[in-house]
């Protein structure tokens, strides 16, 4: 008997087949999904091809014969799918099964299947290919059920998983089994939903969230109707569907903004500007004090090319601040807020019209009006020209034979870098470097409020273009400079990566030279980064500003200015931009500033004089003398520490301290400081040992525990709060002693605790003090994993998480932005550039653009260099080779960025994509990219300036559109030919 009993009956044909009682029937063999069916493949003879005579086949006959068997052969293989098709597969319930969604070609390498069973697929053969030739997009798998249907399937699924949650008890949610019905079912849940919408609406028309909520849902109806109607142009149906419904909104809620700007925003994807200025300008004629619709009619006349002219543009931002002040529609800080916004968006124009003078006199009015203690001589700083030096400039321009064009743009250039301060009527004989004060007065009004006081003048030297320092997300927002989309015209913003990285971080040349670069290529003038005429008279006017705006200030008011400053000095010294005659003036300036009696405590200043040293020398020596002479000028006492005043300050000391003895490699000393802090004991005293760490741990928590659970973290957030916390600083320290004595995780777990406790920030509330502790503690954890990867060369992955997540929430924090370009120079390609692209481009940061590009950018010179060198070893010579995709990748995202609601109208991205074109496209290209340019930042100086160097043939055009602007001109054509002829 055979052991298995399909296989009994082998063997013995003409024996009856022995079946045991309990096996009457073999129903178990049988598949009721597969039935065995015998090939219908007819096995044809040779007999009676052997029989007939051979003939020899013409090549027509061939030719015919294969297009016969070709024809069948297609028409066999269209049947076969057809019976596929046709046949019904029945699935018993109590079987087991899956759902084959993904059509595996390995499927048709079953070998126990017969060959009409097999599944077939449209399998095309990979061709020969060369690398020019470009490759065949992946086909689609044809005739597999599911690789269609599950893509439809999904589609329904992500339309009703969107669908907003109802009230209405007579619509109940769809059930799992319901979610996979049939268009017309989905298309009765909409008609649901809608008819639910309406009654709740009648009921209450004046809940704006309801009527919002019903606005949004109008984009998943748009997703059915493109899935299952194939509607044309049913986004427009929708925008205009969106915009009915708005309109009946804001008849039941004429005084709802929220309503409103949500027209505006469809109106301004659906119409053009005109339309959408007469919209905004009648919505304003019944609320002039509204600073929301002013600054969108303000901003649509700017951007307008046809309408866009200095006088016209200035007459929009007198009616607005003169309107705002007389009505203070939102109580008097809040409006006088709402006239430094303006205020700060007017400056900004008259600095990128190149109207400088009149910039300059508005700062100093602006200071003398609203700074508290300003005299009228404080701000009235004498500017020292090298006039002699200037005219032989002009002169060896005039007598080199160059075009007129030409000479044209070198001597505007010239011009621009140094007469840029007004003058008196008696100085020179250029009108237009005369400004009088009644000139600007309209655009200044008084503020009263003392919490704007650093506001004045932190907008003062950003106008200035002095960058923020460090730059930090919290800081950014509650200066309201994300909402002007023109903010970022010069590259100096990029001087702020140098001092918000950690000191245990450092700099790295790799870093200095891309971010250098990019600064010198896109610099406007006046400007302090080249090594130029006029570059040490703009740094000097920028010293003068801060020293004396700090000279009238409350103590703890000056200290953040000066450190400031001194940051502003320290990251001009580490880029290199210090005149070189500057830099043995510089420490005695700052010297001179600590022998001063108000500043002989100042443990800030000597913090920052210490960095300042430590930069200056390259070396630790100096700073570490200045460190510790300090240390011992604040001896720590456990009774009256906590009561200090500046016990914030003294942490600082000894946070700063510890850094730069872990950067120097000097753990045992950092941990010893730790320990005394903790302690309240004086270095000398204490030993490391397991009790006295135990004892400093226990204190480290008690402190943070006792602070973090007090009610101060809700109050809103205020510049004056920039200064060191002292929360913050000790847990600074606590983090070091836990990386110190246990280990990176034990730091990261512990930072991980404290962040439960902060709320993240919310686009649709005010800042609160907790937001900005927890950017700074991301900072912390931020420090201490870059100084654990580069001390061990591992980790780096946790390293990129944590700088996505950072980037996440807080898009403009520049240590995050310049570690990971710090990561990307050092190590080269830490990460795929579709990953960088992913977490940059996801926010509404034009900081983040602008590190992006540079990303990209150096990925292209570090191939460009391994080129040159490849050339050199071989003792080549030819130009450098970029990759193609390189080239393609920037392009592409530059193009992108130049078509992105927040970078369009961004002068400094519109500067680096003529630049791109200037070396890699055709003339054709940068004429596109110029008009494109002109037309979304019609008021920028630089962008004539920067096609003016490319398209000379042009220059005529571009210097008219100038004069039709009403832009500063130094110098016109006619007045060359004068000089000329003269």
């Amino acid at each position: 008997m055979s052991l298995f009993p399909a296989y009994s009956d082998e063997g013995t044909e003409n024996e009856p087949a022995q079946i045991p009682p309990q096996q009457d029937s073999q129903d178990w063999l049988s598949n009721p999904s597969y039935h065995v069916q015998e090939s219908k493949t007819e096995k044809h003879s040779d007999s009676s091809s052997a029989s007939s005579p051979k003939r020899v086949s013409s090549r027509h006959e061939k030719k015919k014969r294969s297009k016969r068997h070709a024809k069948k052969k297609k028409k066999e293989f269209d049947r076969h799918f057809e019976e596929a098709h046709a046949r019904m597969v029945e699935i018993l319930s109590d079987n087991s099964f899956y759902e084959d969604r993904t059509g595996s070609k390995n499927n048709a390498l079953i070998p126990t299947l017969m060959k009409n069973d097999v599944p077939l697929y449209n399998r095309p053969v990979k061709r020969f290919r060369t690398k020019d030739m470009p490759e065949t997009k992946k086909k689609m798998l044809k005739w597999r059920y599911f690789n269609r249907s599950s893509k439809v399937f999904d589609s329904d699924e992500k339309v009703l998983s969107h669908f907003p949650a109802q009230t209405n008890e007579n619509i109940l949610p769809l059930s799992t089994s319901e979610t996979q019905s049939t268009s017309r079912d989905i298309e009765q849940y909409i008609t649901n939903v809608t008819a639910s919408y309406n009654q709740r609406l009648n009921e209450d028309p004046h809940d704006e969230e309801l009527w919002i909520e019903y606005v949004n849902f109008q984009d998943e109806v748009q997703q059915f109707e493109k899935r299952h109607r194939k509607s044309k142009e049913n986004s427009i149906v929708c925008e205009e569907r969106k915009l009915s419904i708005l309109s009946k909104a804001i008849l039941h809620n004429p005084l709802s903004e929220t309503l409103l700007f949500c027209k505006f925003n469809i109106l301004s994807r659906l119409h053009n500007l005109d339309k959408l200025s007469d919209e905004i300008y009648a919505a304003l004629r019944q609320d002039f004090g509204n600073v929301e619709l002013w600054n969108r009619y303000i901003q649509i006349t700017q951007s307008t090319a046809a309408r866009c002219t200095v006088p016209e543009v200035l007459s929009l931002y007198n009616k607005a601040l003169e309107k705002i002040n007389f009505m203070q529609k939102y109580g008097i800080l809040v409006t006088e807020m709402h006239l430094l916004e303006l205020y700060t968006c007017c400056a900004l124009f008259l600095r990128q019209c190149g109207l400088w003078e009149q910039l300059c006199t508005l700062i100093r009015l602006n200071l003398q009006l609203n700074l508290p203690g300003s005299e009228m001589e404080d701000y009235k700083i004498p500017v020292n020209l090298p006039e002699n030096r200037i005219q032989e400039f002009e002169d060896d321009i005039l007598s080199c034979g160059l075009p007129i064009y030409a000479l044209w743009l070198r001597l505007e250039r010239i011009r621009q870098r140094v007469h840029w301060y007004p003058v008196s009527e008696t100085d020179c004989d250029d009108p237009q470097r005369v400004v009088l004060p009644t000139d600007v007065t309209d655009f200044i009004r008084p503020i009263t409020s003392t919490t704007l006081t650093l506001r004045i003048i932190v907008i003062t030297m950003f106008l200035l273009k002095v960058p923020l320092i460090p730059l930090r997300d919290t800081v950014f927002r509650s200066l309201s400079l994300h909402t002007i989309p023109w903010h970022m015209d010069s590259s100096e913003v990029l001087l702020s990566v140098f001092c918000s990285l950690g000191i245990t971080q450092g700099n790295s040349e790799k870093l200095k030279d891309t971010i250098v670069c990019c600064m010198k290529d896109l610099v406007s003038y006046p400007q302090y980064i080249n090594d130029e005429l006029g570059q040490s008279e703009f740094i000097e006017f920028i010293y003068a500003m801060f020293k004396n705006i700090s000279r009238n200030l409350p103590l703890n008011l000056e200290t953040i200015v000066l450190v400031w400053w001194l940051k502003f000095e320290r990251s001009l010294l580490i880029s290199g931009s210090q005149p070189v005659s500057r830099k043995k003036r510089l420490k005695s300036f700052v010297k001179d500033l600590l022998k001063e009696e108000r500043h002989r405590n100042n443990l800030a200043l000597f913090t920052e004089y210490a960095l300042l040293e430590r930069d200056l020398s390259a070396n630790d020596t100096s700073c570490m003398k200045v460190l510790e002479t300090t240390l011992l000028m604040q001896p720590l006492k456990n009774t009256t520490f906590h009561f200090c005043q500046f016990k914030n300050y003294v942490t600082q000391l000894y946070r700063v301290t510890v850094e730069v003895l872990l950067a120097s490699g000097n753990r045992e000393k950092s941990l010893r400081l730790l320990i005394s802090l903790a302690l309240y004991q004086p270095e000398k005293d204490v030993t490391i040992s397991e009790i006295s760490t135990r004892s400093a741990l226990m204190e480290y928590q008690r402190v943070v525990d006792e602070i973090m659970t007090d009610d101060f973290l809700l109050d809103e957030f205020e510049l004056n709060q920039t200064e060191p916390q002292f929360i913050i600083e000790w847990i600074y320290c606590q983090t070091w002693f836990l990386y110190l004595t246990e280990s990176v995780q034990s730091a990261d777990s512990f930072l991980d605790e404290i962040m439960k406790k902060l709320s993240s920030r919310d686009a649709n509330k005010p800042i609160t003090l907790d937001v900005y502790y927890r950017e700074l503690i991301y900072e912390i954890k931020v420090n201490v994993w870059c100084f654990h990867c580069n001390s061990h060369k591992t980790a780096f992955k946790i390293l990129n998480a944590i700088l996505e997540k950072g980037i996440e929430e807080y898009p403009n924090n520049m240590c995050f932005l310049g570690t990971l370009l710090d990561l990307e120079t050092k190590l080269n390609f830490v990460s795929p550039l579709w990953k960088i692209e992913k977490c940059l481009s996801s926010n509404d940061s034009q900081v983040a653009k602008l590190i992006l590009i540079l990303v990209n950018r150096r990925r292209m010179l570090t191939y460009e260099s391994a080129s040159v060198a490849a050339l050199k070893l071989f003792n080549l010579e030819g130009p450098a080779n970029i990759p193609s995709g390189l080239n393609n990748r920037m392009k592409a995202l530059l193009q992108k960025l130049s078509k992105g609601e927040i970078t369009r109208q961004c002068p400094l991205i519109w500067t680096i994509y003529l630049q791109y074109c200037a070396k890699f496209e055709m003339e054709t290209k940068y004429k596109d990219v110029y008009f494109m340019a002109v037309e979304n930042c019609p008021w920028v100086k630089a962008l004539y300036m920067e096609a003016a160097q490319v398209l000379l043939d042009q220059v005529s055009q571009i210097q008219d559109l100038m004069v039709e602007k009403e832009m500063r001109l130094h110098i016109t054509i006619d007045e060359i030919d004068i000089l000329r002829k003269s």
